[in-house]
Protein backbone atom coordinates (compact mmCIF):
# COMPACT_ATOMS: atom_id res chain seq x y z
CA UNK A 1 0.00 0.00 0.00
CA UNK A 2 1.19 3.53 -0.22
CA UNK A 3 0.80 4.38 3.58
CA UNK A 4 2.50 3.43 6.56
CA UNK A 5 3.70 5.01 9.68
CA UNK A 6 6.18 7.68 8.22
CA UNK A 7 7.54 7.99 11.90
CA UNK A 8 9.64 5.08 11.07
CA UNK A 9 10.18 5.42 7.41
CA UNK A 10 10.94 9.27 6.89
CA UNK A 11 14.71 8.18 8.58
CA UNK A 12 15.42 5.84 6.14
CA UNK A 13 14.29 8.18 3.75
CA UNK A 14 15.93 11.59 3.89
CA UNK A 15 19.22 10.75 2.76
CA UNK A 16 19.75 8.75 -0.74
CA UNK A 17 23.06 8.20 -2.18
CA UNK A 18 22.90 9.82 -5.97
CA UNK A 19 25.52 8.48 -8.66
CA UNK A 20 27.35 10.97 -10.06
CA UNK A 21 26.46 12.50 -13.42
CA UNK A 22 22.24 11.99 -12.87
CA UNK A 23 20.65 14.98 -14.19
CA UNK A 24 17.74 15.83 -12.10
CA UNK A 25 14.22 15.02 -13.72
CA UNK A 26 11.44 18.22 -13.74
CA UNK A 27 8.67 16.05 -13.17
CA UNK A 28 6.01 15.27 -10.40
CA UNK A 29 5.41 11.81 -9.59
CA UNK A 30 3.34 9.29 -7.11
CA UNK A 31 5.40 6.79 -5.62
CA UNK A 32 4.75 4.41 -2.44
CA UNK A 33 7.43 4.58 0.24
CA UNK A 34 7.64 1.13 -0.46
CA UNK A 35 8.49 1.78 -4.35
CA UNK A 36 11.49 4.05 -2.62
CA UNK A 37 13.12 1.76 -0.67
CA UNK A 38 13.23 -0.92 -3.71
CA UNK A 39 15.18 1.32 -5.71
CA UNK A 40 18.10 0.13 -6.82
CA UNK A 41 21.72 1.74 -5.67
CA UNK A 42 20.01 4.35 -3.79
CA UNK A 43 18.70 5.85 -7.05
CA UNK A 44 14.95 6.99 -6.65
CA UNK A 45 13.31 5.90 -10.26
CA UNK A 46 10.43 4.84 -11.94
CA UNK A 47 10.93 2.54 -15.32
CA UNK A 48 14.59 3.30 -14.51
CA UNK A 49 14.28 7.24 -14.74
CA UNK A 50 15.15 9.21 -12.34
CA UNK A 51 12.41 11.64 -10.12
CA UNK A 52 13.28 14.55 -8.74
CA UNK A 53 9.52 15.40 -6.51
CA UNK A 54 7.56 12.78 -5.48
CA UNK A 55 3.92 12.50 -3.72
CA UNK A 56 3.34 10.43 -0.68
CA UNK A 57 0.21 9.78 1.27
CA UNK A 58 1.30 8.37 4.86
CA UNK A 59 0.53 8.01 8.57
CA UNK A 60 1.96 10.39 10.68
CA UNK A 61 2.45 10.31 14.45
CA UNK A 62 4.93 13.49 15.03
CA UNK A 63 3.23 16.67 13.82
CA UNK A 64 1.27 17.89 17.09
CA UNK A 65 -1.14 19.30 14.96
CA UNK A 66 -2.50 16.21 13.34
CA UNK A 67 -4.28 13.22 14.94
CA UNK A 68 -2.15 10.11 15.52
CA UNK A 69 -3.44 7.92 12.55
CA UNK A 70 -3.98 10.80 10.38
CA UNK A 71 -3.49 10.72 6.66
CA UNK A 72 -1.67 13.14 5.15
CA UNK A 73 -0.90 13.84 1.56
CA UNK A 74 3.14 14.83 1.66
CA UNK A 75 4.89 16.70 -1.57
CA UNK A 76 8.89 16.07 -1.62
CA UNK A 77 12.03 17.44 -3.58
CA UNK A 78 14.85 15.61 -4.06
CA UNK A 79 17.63 17.49 -3.50
CA UNK A 80 21.54 17.07 -4.56
CA UNK A 81 24.27 18.07 -2.02
CA UNK A 82 27.92 16.46 -1.52
CA UNK A 83 27.12 14.11 -3.60
CA UNK A 84 23.60 13.00 -1.86
CA UNK A 85 20.22 13.35 -2.38
CA UNK A 86 18.13 14.67 0.57
CA UNK A 87 14.39 14.42 0.51
CA UNK A 88 12.43 17.78 1.95
CA UNK A 89 9.02 17.64 2.69
CA UNK A 90 7.53 21.09 1.14
CA UNK A 91 3.85 20.48 1.78
CA UNK A 92 1.59 18.32 3.77
CA UNK A 93 -1.76 18.04 4.45
CA UNK A 94 -4.30 16.36 6.14
CA UNK A 95 -6.66 13.89 3.15
CA UNK A 96 -9.94 15.21 3.00
CA UNK A 97 -11.60 11.55 2.37
CA UNK A 98 -10.24 8.09 1.58
CA UNK A 99 -10.99 8.91 -1.92
CA UNK A 100 -7.43 10.85 -2.58
CA UNK A 101 -5.61 7.78 -0.92
CA UNK A 102 -7.66 5.38 -3.98
CA UNK A 103 -6.35 8.50 -6.67
CA UNK A 104 -3.33 8.74 -5.38
CA UNK A 105 -2.60 4.42 -6.08
CA UNK A 106 -4.18 5.09 -9.26
CA UNK A 107 -1.05 7.74 -10.15
CA UNK A 108 1.46 4.93 -8.63
CA UNK A 109 0.04 2.07 -11.31
CA UNK A 110 -0.63 4.89 -14.13
CA UNK A 111 3.25 6.01 -14.18
CA UNK A 112 5.06 3.09 -14.69
CA UNK A 113 2.17 1.70 -17.57
CA UNK A 114 2.29 5.13 -19.11
CA UNK A 115 6.50 4.61 -19.42
CA UNK A 116 6.20 0.86 -20.69
CA UNK A 117 3.72 2.19 -22.98
CA UNK A 118 6.01 5.33 -24.47
CA UNK A 119 8.89 2.72 -24.81
CA UNK A 120 6.64 0.27 -26.48
CA UNK A 121 6.19 3.23 -29.20
CA UNK A 122 9.91 3.98 -29.01
CA UNK A 123 11.00 0.72 -30.01
CA UNK A 124 8.30 0.54 -32.90
CA UNK A 125 9.51 3.58 -34.58
CA UNK A 126 13.59 2.17 -34.63
CA UNK A 127 14.80 4.33 -31.83
CA UNK A 128 13.02 7.97 -33.08
CA UNK A 129 12.08 9.62 -30.04
CA UNK A 130 8.84 10.25 -28.46
CA UNK A 131 6.83 12.65 -25.97
CA UNK A 132 9.80 14.50 -25.04
CA UNK A 133 12.25 10.93 -24.85
CA UNK A 134 10.05 9.36 -22.49
CA UNK A 135 9.77 11.91 -20.31
CA UNK A 136 7.56 11.06 -16.86
CA UNK A 137 4.30 12.63 -17.10
CA UNK A 138 3.82 15.27 -14.61
CA UNK A 139 0.72 13.54 -13.16
CA UNK A 140 -2.41 11.65 -14.18
CA UNK A 141 -4.15 14.29 -15.59
CA UNK A 142 -1.28 15.57 -17.27
CA UNK A 143 -2.46 14.49 -21.05
CA UNK A 144 -5.81 16.69 -20.27
CA UNK A 145 -3.09 19.97 -20.05
CA UNK A 146 -1.56 19.45 -23.00
CA UNK A 147 -4.16 22.09 -24.90
CA UNK A 148 -2.20 25.66 -25.14
CA UNK A 149 0.47 24.30 -22.69
CA UNK A 150 3.90 25.03 -23.61
CA UNK A 151 7.54 23.51 -22.54
CA UNK A 152 7.33 22.28 -18.85
CA UNK A 153 3.26 21.50 -19.18
CA UNK A 154 2.86 25.12 -18.39
CA UNK A 155 0.50 27.49 -20.13
CA UNK A 156 2.16 30.95 -20.91
CA UNK A 157 0.40 32.62 -18.15
CA UNK A 158 1.38 29.27 -15.73
CA UNK A 159 4.88 29.90 -17.37
CA UNK A 160 5.13 33.81 -16.95
CA UNK A 161 4.02 33.36 -12.79
CA UNK A 162 6.31 30.38 -12.59
CA UNK A 163 9.41 32.80 -13.63
CA UNK A 164 8.35 35.26 -11.50
CA UNK A 165 8.74 33.65 -8.65
CA UNK A 166 11.81 31.48 -10.26
CA UNK A 167 14.07 34.45 -10.58
CA UNK A 168 13.09 36.54 -7.41
CA UNK A 169 16.38 37.19 -5.44
CA UNK A 170 14.70 37.36 -1.80
CA UNK A 171 15.73 34.50 0.36
CA UNK A 172 12.52 34.44 1.81
CA UNK A 173 10.81 34.38 -1.89
CA UNK A 174 7.97 36.73 -3.51
CA UNK A 175 4.97 37.87 -1.88
CA UNK A 176 1.47 37.07 -4.20
CA UNK A 177 0.59 41.07 -4.44
CA UNK A 178 4.07 41.30 -5.81
CA UNK A 179 3.48 38.91 -8.32
CA UNK A 180 0.17 40.85 -9.07
CA UNK A 181 2.06 43.99 -9.78
CA UNK A 182 4.11 42.32 -12.18
CA UNK A 183 1.33 40.91 -14.00
CA UNK A 184 -0.31 43.56 -14.38
CA UNK A 185 -2.43 44.20 -17.47
CA UNK A 186 -1.35 40.69 -18.46
CA UNK A 187 -2.89 38.06 -15.77
CA UNK A 188 -5.93 38.99 -13.25
CA UNK A 189 -5.30 38.46 -9.82
CA UNK A 190 -8.17 35.60 -9.64
CA UNK A 191 -6.17 33.48 -12.34
CA UNK A 192 -2.79 34.39 -10.85
CA UNK A 193 -4.09 33.17 -7.19
CA UNK A 194 -5.35 30.07 -9.58
CA UNK A 195 -2.13 29.25 -10.36
CA UNK A 196 -0.41 29.49 -7.32
CA UNK A 197 -2.37 26.97 -5.74
CA UNK A 198 -1.77 24.61 -8.95
CA UNK A 199 1.53 25.47 -8.76
CA UNK A 200 1.91 24.65 -4.72
CA UNK A 201 0.11 21.28 -4.43
CA UNK A 202 2.18 20.38 -8.05
CA UNK A 203 4.86 20.86 -6.31
CA UNK A 204 6.32 23.24 -8.44
CA UNK A 205 6.85 26.13 -5.46
CA UNK A 206 5.80 26.17 -2.01
CA UNK A 207 5.30 28.92 0.65
CA UNK A 208 8.02 30.18 3.09
CA UNK A 209 7.60 32.96 6.02
CA UNK A 210 3.37 32.56 5.41
CA UNK A 211 0.84 31.66 2.76
CA UNK A 212 1.22 34.18 0.74
CA UNK A 213 5.46 34.57 0.24
CA UNK A 214 6.45 31.88 -2.34
CA UNK A 215 9.37 30.07 -3.57
CA UNK A 216 10.41 27.83 -6.49
CA UNK A 217 11.59 24.07 -6.07
CA UNK A 218 14.07 24.74 -8.50
CA UNK A 219 15.87 27.60 -7.06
Amino acid sequence: MGWVSLRYMLPKLLCVGLKPGMSKAQNVVAMTVGQILRCPGGEITVENRPVAIIVLIGQTKQEPELTDEAIVKVVGHFKEFQGRKSLMAITFRICASYNELTCHMLEVMYTPLKLKQIQMKDLEKSGISHQAEGALPNSIIAPLMDRGSTAGGFTPNQQRVHAIIANSSDEMGIHKDDIVRQCQGIINKREIESILQMMTSEGHIFSTVDDDTFKSTDA
